[in-house]
């Protein structure tokens, strides 16, 4: 204690050392500068030496060594260093850091972050060796890699910014080590290229394996291209994957095998999507884009398109851990839940950066269902002589129209990797469809449609449930495999019927629940009303000025814009005629809500003002009637 130290950037030219109880002896050198002015303790610390004199003749101190400090409002305890005026603490941090040690007046020192341990018990240091640096700091590369991300597709705004940061904050990164496996450093043999700087563009080879290994990825044997190791130089890979390279001198590998290679790579390549973890993206992810600049700093063709990051997996909504037991091996979940099941489940667990959350309740719904559809495809297959033919009723277009939607929506979310979207409107919501269907026709489901819908159903779960699909595919007698075929073509979508008829699909769902609300409405002390057996749907007429206005509008917007406006909806303008919608489907509406008649009326025949004001386009009324009385 006691010892005259030199402190750069003070006003004091010598400080002195000074006990204080909570500093650890054993990290780094042991002392630390101390800051009354802005730490608490330090003030305790030095007023107790100041106040007590056996305290510093316990560590041979005097008076004198005791700095004097202000406070807040004293003399500066940092001196000005004009090259960093104006500047923020957080920016000058590395430009003071490289002046001191200049200087001569700092050095740099590492450590673990926390206590690391080997497996012999003893304590790890930090300890800087000779190394290698890729320098992804430097300007013109970080300016390369941010044009490449700019025009890369993410999927999440949330990975966009993880990556923009990672891409911009990226510095030094040590890119050597001296064991493990690996390749040489090719200007330092000492070394081997760590682990991450060596697979940023190992996709480029994956483009030319199976010429060079076939099927010995041992490398015992050589592919059809007949290349033995050793003949591929770097030239040789310069003539493969760089446009502007010629065929190397000396090369004794044949030109027509080289150009074999050189048109695989420039087929696959670019890359057109990678996936991976959402903890790579501030490392190996970056670096791949870093390492696709680097290699291909004047071909952007061959820059990587997309990215799609994702989050990890939770099982029952909680962390997976072997210590309490939380975990589903592979196997397990396959034995359980089968292969389709354990997929079906996986697709629909999330999408995005967020945690999937596999549930095994879920889990166990899913297989049921794709065992009910597969029953019913038998079934169907079975009665198939017995299913109507002939002209599509108002519901067979709906359904064939909700049969090309699904499709082309589903194609839409594989297309942008939403598997939990994709598993819900290529199978969940399909199914739904499909039971809405079966409902509403009231003549039975046409043969057509049923065993389009078969097909399609396949079609669109073949990515996710692959087994269960090539099971329905050949059911359908089909003698090529489901993954021979297209994706199928969505058709014709008859809007004015799609809507019309998931307009009455909302509208029958809010009379069931007024229906429901009227049979429990009796008094609690007496048996229950009597069932309606007919009701009144009264309808709003148009607001023909609304309509008048919005085409107005919509011929002026075309005269001075020359083009058509967009098909946006209006919550007051009607988009379809809803007394002709429930009086010609007046049979399902009774079918639905077991009455006897229904009748359609418009809502300025009614004398209740609770139904006229209740009533507007789009928003009908349904009455009930039993005993004789009219319900409003």
């Amino acid at each position: 204690m006691g010892a005259a130290l030199d402190a750069p950037l003070s006003r004091h030219k010598t400080l002195y050392t000074l006990p204080k109880t909570d500093i650890p002896i054993d990290k780094g050198t042991g002392i630390l500068p101390g800051v009354p002015a802005d730490s608490p303790d330090d003030v305790v610390a030095l007023r107790e030496l100041r106040d007590s004199q056996s305290l510093r003749e316990q560590y041979g101190l005097t008076e004198e060594m005791l700095a004097d400090c202000e406070g807040q409002n004293g003399e500066p305890e940092v001196s000005p260093s004009s090259h960093v005026d104006g500047q923020s603490v957080e920016d000058v941090r590395t430009t003071l850091q490289a002046h001191m040690v200049s200087k001569g007046e700092a050095l740099i020192y590492m450590e673990p972050e926390q206590r690391v341990m080997s497996r012999s018990g003893s304590e790890c240091v930090a300890a800087l060796c000779d190394q290698w640096y890729l320098d992804y700091g430097a300007a013109d590369w970080r300016a390369m890699s941010q044009r490449c991300l700019a025009r890369m597709n993410l999927f999440y705004d949330a990975a966009r910014e993880q990556f923009e940061r990672s891409v911009s904050n990226l510095g030094e990164h040590a890119c050597s080590r001296t064991d493990g496996l690996g390749s040489r450093i090719p200007w330092d043999r000492r070394y081997l290229i760590e682990n991450m700087s060596d697979s940023n563009i190992n996709m480029a080879y994956y483009t030319v394996c199976p010429l060079l290994q076939g099927y010995h990825w041992d490398g015992s044997q050589a592919g059809p291209a007949g290349i033995r190791p050793e003949q591929l130089t770097p030239e040789v890979w310069d003539y493969i994957m760089l446009k502007d390279k010629p065929y190397p001198c000396g090369c004794d590998i044949p030109r027509a095998t080289l150009d074999a290679l050189r048109r695989e790579f420039e087929y696959w390549y670019p890359v057109d999507d990678r996936i991976s973890g959402k903890d790579l993206i501030p490392n190996n992810l970056t670096y791949y884009i870093y390492g696709h600049t680097a290699m291909w700093p004047d071909d952007e063709s061959k820059w990587p398109k997309a990215i799609r990051a994702n989050g990890h997996l939770l099982i029952n909504s909680k962390k997976m851990s072997k210590s309490t037991g939380n975990f589903c091996t592979l196997k397990e979940a396959i034995e359980r839940f089968s292969a389709d099941g354990m997929r079906l489940t996986l697709a629909a667990a999330g999408d995005g950066l967020e945690d999937a959350d596999f549930r095994e309740r879920e889990a166990q719904a899913g297989l049921l269902s794709l065992h009910a559809f597969l029953a019913w495809v038998r079934e169907m297959i079975k009665v198939k002589a017995s299913l109507r033919r002939g002209d599509n009723s108002f519901w067979d277009i709906a359904f064939a129209s909700e049969i090309s939607d699904t499709i082309r929506q589903t194609r839409e979310h594989y297309e942008k990797h939403l598997y939990k979207e994709a598993a819900n409107t290529g199978f969940f919501g399909f199914q739904l469809k499909l039971g809405w269907y079966r409902e509403m026709e009231p003549h039975g489901m046409h043969y057509d449609l049923v065993f389009r819908f078969i097909e399609i159903q396949a079609l669109l779960v073949a990515p996710i449930c692959p087994h269960m699909a090539e099971c329905v595919w050949g059911l359908l007698g089909k003698t090529k495999s489901v993954m021979w075929a297209a994706w199928p073509d969505a058709g014709h979508i008859d809007h004015s019927v799609l809507a019309a008829s998931r307009h009455l699909r909302a509208c029958l769902k809010e009379f069931k629940a007024r229906h429901e609300a009227f049979m429990g409405a009796g008094d609690e002390h007496q048996n229950i009303l009597e069932r309606p057996t007919h009701a009144t749907v009264w309808v709003a007429r148009p607001f023909s000025t609304t309509v008048t206005t919005q085409e107005e509008g919509q011929s002026e917007n075309y005269q001075t814009n020359g083009k058509a406006p967009d098909l946006v909806g209006s919550d007051t303008a009607p988009v379809l005629d809803e007394v002709k919608l429930f009086t010609d489907n007046s049979d399902c509406i009774v079918r639905v809500l077991g009455l006897a008649g229904v009748e359609v009326r418009t809502a300025d025949d009614c004398t209740s003002d609770d139904v006229r004001q209740a009533c507007s386009p789009g928003k009908p009324v349904i009455s009930f009637d039993t005993q004789g009385k009219l319900e409003n």
